[in-house]
């Protein structure tokens, strides 16, 4: 029971992988301190985002795992935090709604450096999966305070001191950044 559970979640990590790497290399952004331009928000308008008509500015970002190394129920896990260029739009180039977008950009950087950091502590591929999805449960509440204390990104001073806060933290765990 415990191996098609260990199995089931591997299996699921590896189709999340499969779904990312199937669209073309120059329509994802791997995080990098490359910062966001406007024209890397190339989704135009269409039925989905007119659902969003109060929305100036869309982000499709995700936290992608890949599993490497799958050895007697250990593995490697490498985690991503990926920009999609063809699922994200901007409506109004404005350097304060781009500077919002790239926070939220940041902050799931923050989020994989912060699994990456537990993930060096644990040795079992289903640990480390299983706390990949624990963090995965919290980003979405981390991303609503933080458009919720910077009302989207209108609140100038609140967005300044979430940029600094994001900042630290991800200096503070530099060491977990992708390819250290």
């Amino acid at each position: 029971m415990k191996k098609r559970r260990q199995n089931a979640l591997i299996f699921i990590v590896l189709i999340n992988c499969l779904n990312i790497f199937s669209q073309s290399n120059d329509s994802i952004i791997i995080w990098s301190k490359e910062r966001l331009k406007f024209k890397d928000f190339n989704l135009k308008e269409n039925k989905f985002n007119k659902k969003f008509n109060n929305a100036s500015a869309l982000s499709n970002l995700t936290i992608m795992p890949i599993v490497t190394n799958l050895v007697k129920g250990n593995c490697n896990l490498v985690v991503l935090s990926v920009f999609n260029k063809n699922q994200s739009f901007i409506r109004v180039k404005n350097i304060q709604l781009l500077e919002h977008e790239q926070l939220h950009f940041d902050i799931y950087e923050l989020i994989c450096r912060r699994i990456r950091k537990r993930n060096n502590t644990l040795k079992k591929c289903k640990d480390k999966i299983s706390n990949f999805y624990t963090y995965i449960d919290s980003i979405n509440q981390y991303s609503k305070k933080f458009d919720k204390a910077t009302n989207f990104g209108l609140n100038k001073k609140s967005q300044i001191k979430w940029s600094k806060k994001v900042k630290e933290e991800l200096k503070s765990l530099s060491f977990f950044s992708f390819g250290s």
